[in-house]
């Protein structure tokens, strides 16, 4: 459970800094926290995103076999991981939508260790394979350049802190619970 306080908390803090929160970026982020939904959806039913795997009780609610907060952390991942590739690539889009798919795939391998060791989630075999990370990148790329061009995205510096707090939480969290 305190996985969850944390990632709420940690959802709330990036977008209290975001200077023009208004209807637009709202439904841009239900946007993309539906892409995230149908994505996790299809990939638990079906196992044609991401490979085969199931969700264990430990993340609260679930649609279809998803929690709805893994819907939130794809809006909150993507928004973060696209702060900081606009923030590198301020002139070219073609880059930035490449690095913040790339940032959120680098994001999920810290994710998976931690996920996996909770459990928050399992893979079929306990194999976590290739397949998801090319899909959270296709995915993830696709979601930043919906945002991107909708100019959704600015430099806020919170994404930066949002990343790497999840990071150091997740990393942490593995280093004080595992045997020695």
């Amino acid at each position: 459970m305190g996985t969850s306080y944390h990632l709420m908390v940690i959802t709330l803090l990036l977008f209290y800094d975001k200077k023009y929160v208004n209807t637009r970026f709202g439904i841009s982020l239900a946007i993309v926290f539906a892409v995230g939904m149908v994505s996790e959806i299809i990939g638990v039913q079906t196992g044609y995103l991401f490979g085969h795997y199931q969700y264990t009780p430990a993340l609260g609610v679930q649609i279809w076999g998803v929690p709805v907060l893994i819907g939130i952390t794809w809006a909150s991942t993507a928004y973060a991981c696209n702060t900081v590739a606009v923030g590198i690539f301020k002139n070219n889009r073609t880059y930035s939508i490449l690095l913040a798919g790339a940032l959120m795939v680098a994001f999920d391998v810290v994710l998976e260790k931690f996920a996996t060791a909770v459990p928050l989630w399992q893979w079929a075999d306990g194999i976590i394979p290739m397949y998801n990370y090319v899909c959270w990148f296709l995915i993830g790329a696709a979601i930043s350049a919906f945002l991107q061009y909708r100019k959704m995205i600015d430099t806020n510096p919170v994404g930066l802190y949002y990343l790497l707090t999840q990071i150091v939480f997740f990393v942490g969290y593995l280093m004080i619970t595992s045997p020695s």
